[in-house]
């Protein structure tokens, strides 16, 4: 079984159903008091499993199988047959945790998508071979210098005002998540943070506790 392929085939379809589905985009998001207070820990991983639109998990797929296939090798002669799922789901809680911990009791905060363990695959196959070619787009680019490329894009979109999603890799910190058009609802904003459209108006998602002492 290609796990890395699994993954992909994965996170694809749950991110088309999310853009389409806002309540199921609600309960895989990253949403720190969910976490901290509701103990729905799965949502340090799920949130790997949803994308702002095509674009972005365009962005993250692509990446992930031209350098997930060649470390699942190795991760699988090292640690068995669910190495590479292993390095990946560890990747997604590792390059989380600094915002998490940072946002951990604030409702407005959102985060998502795979940037991070993509990451994790895109340098971890670096350490390995930084100068073997890939081909993008027919085009020969060497492995270190789309890795260059992929954090300078990931900064770039990070920073984007009118993007506002997480892209953030290696730890920086990411923006919350203001616009999600293609999902079926908007995140509009109030007061400078982001809540979502037919939520309690506090940054509290439906079907979630939200104890009436957080701010608005």
């Amino acid at each position: 079984m290609n796990s890395n392929l699994v993954i992909i085939a994965v996170t694809c379809l749950v991110s088309f159903l999310a853009f389409s589905n806002a309540r199921l985009l609600e309960r895989l998001i990253l949403w720190p008091p969910a976490v901290s207070r509701n103990r729905q820990y799965d949502r340090l991983v799920t949130y790997g499993l949803v994308h702002a639109n095509g674009s972005h998990l365009l962005f993250n797929m692509i990446t992930l199988f031209f350098f997930g296939s060649s470390m699942e090798g190795r991760y699988t002669g090292y640690m068995g047959a669910l190495g590479f799922v292993w390095f990946y789901v560890g990747g997604l809680i590792v390059s989380i945790l600094p915002t998490f911990l940072a946002n951990r009791d604030n409702p407005h905060y959102r985060s998502l998508g795979a940037s991070g363990a993509v990451s994790a695959v895109l340098f971890a196959y670096i350490l390995v071979q930084p100068w073997s070619t890939i081909l993008i787009y027919f085009i020969p680019v060497p492995a270190i210098v789309y890795a260059v490329l992929y954090v300078g894009y990931s900064i770039y979109m990070d920073q984007r005002s009118t993007d506002n999603v997480n892209f953030s890799t290696l730890g920086t910190t990411s923006p919350q998540v203001s616009s999600m058009g293609a999902t079926g609802g908007d995140w509009g904003t109030e007061s400078g943070y982001e809540t979502f459209e037919g939520s309690g108006g506090n940054g509290c998602p439906r079907g979630q506790k939200c104890p009436p002492e957080w701010p608005l």
